[in-house]
């Protein structure tokens, strides 16, 4: 771990956020303060072994982390987690990207419903 990033986990963690370490095999490791927004994707009893969990998390200044947790109750496997930080999601092009990050899966498909995001695209 960075210097920089000690420091920012010695910083107090705003209220109503929690601090975030996340060991990414996706990239770079993150550490933020952050609000979950949004979850989708569980293990159902019983049903599956393997499920896939997706989080969009915002920091006090607005911007988002995109998580996705690819998840075994396999002996000898285990969990993998990928990250990427976002900006503040306002343009279209910076919900694709978050989109794109989220493979446009279902519970991607889910969220995107649930931020309010409509998405069509004009071919002439």
């Amino acid at each position: 771990m960075t210097s920089e990033a000690k420091a920012f986990l010695a910083l107090p963690v705003p209220v109503g956020y929690e601090q975030l370490k996340i060991r990414n095999a996706g990239g770079p490791d993150i550490v933020a303060h952050g609000k979950l927004l949004h979850t989708y994707g569980e293990q159902h009893e019983g049903r599956k072994v393997r499920y896939t969990v997706i989080e969009l998390w915002q920091t006090p200044y607005g911007n988002h982390i995109g998580i996705v947790e690819r998840r075994s109750d396999v002996d000898g496997e285990y969990d993998i987690i990928a990250a990427k930080a976002f900006g503040p999601l306002t343009s279209r092009e910076d919900q694709t990207a978050l989109m794109d990050f989220f493979s446009w899966s279902n519970d991607a498909d889910k969220l995107r419903r649930a931020m309010g995001w409509i998405f069509t695209d004009v071919v002439l």
